[in-house]
């Protein structure tokens, strides 16, 4: 697959702020037809969740990630974006909120 496809589904996925799987997939769609002018075989976005726990909280932190697979001429590119996988390297790296 061509380096710019992924690179979309990069910016798109990690570009994301807050959201659903279902209005990214909706918003990825239009985008990437407005972008490249052709409609992609398929473009398809799943949210799994998990819960961390966190001796600070007593019901921790429910985290999603989201995986996005797009197809283009039978050619598969996948991408997953974990934030308790983010959250667990900022912990360990020390990360202050200012909140």
């Amino acid at each position: 697959m061509e380096n710019k496809y992924k690179e979309f589904v990069f910016d798109q996925l990690y570009g994301l702020i807050e959201g659903s799987a279902n209005s990214l997939e909706v918003i990825m769609t239009h985008e990437f037809e407005e972008k490249f002018k052709h409609e992609p075989d398929l473009i398809k976005v799943t949210e799994t969740n998990r819960r961390i726990v966190d001796e600070n909280l007593p019901n921790g932190f429910l985290f999603s990630s989201f995986t996005v697979v797009l197809v283009i001429n039978n050619e598969e590119y996948t991408l997953t974006r974990d934030w308790a996988e983010e959250y667990e390297i900022n912990k360990k790296n020390n990360f202050k909120s200012d909140n």
